[in-house]
């Protein structure tokens, strides 16, 4: 029982939030993401700023190499810093607040981005390494 209640939850939730961000006129088709190892390999090459929207201790705990922190909750007022010729790959967990931080940002004029595709659970489950 438990189960169903939890798996209709999960069903409900995921449904509004595509009916969400369709009502913003971003479908989840629409965001450019960017495989975990494509982003791996191209860490040395310049061309991109990488964006970890979570909080302040997530990030100290372990973040990727060459990443910068802005809290999700900081994004707007920190977004005049944002480079506008280089582009951005925003950063978290599991790919939530990415989307709802690229749908604030193309808002405002900011047309190069892409998300890290399934966050940073993705990268850790495939192995990939972290700074602390």
């Amino acid at each position: 029982m438990r189960l169903l209640l939890l798996l209709g939850l999960i069903t409900f939730l995921v449904s509004y939030f595509r009916k969400f961000l369709l009502q913003k006129g971003i479908g989840l088709k629409d965001i450019p993401v960017i495989e975990p190892k494509d982003l791996r390999s191209s860490l040395s090459r310049p061309g991109h700023v990488l964006i970890d929207l979570r909080n302040k201790l997530e990030y100290k705990s372990k973040h990727i190499a060459g990443s910068q922190n802005i809290p999700f909750a900081n994004l707007k007022a920190h977004q005049h810093n944002l480079p506008t010729d280089k582009t951005i790959i925003l950063i978290c967990n599991n790919q939530v607040k990415s989307i709802e931080a690229y749908r604030n940002l193309s808002g405002n004029g900011f047309l190069q981005m892409k998300i890290l595709k399934g966050g940073l659970d993705y990268w850790k489950k495939l192995g990939y390494s972290f700074d602390k």
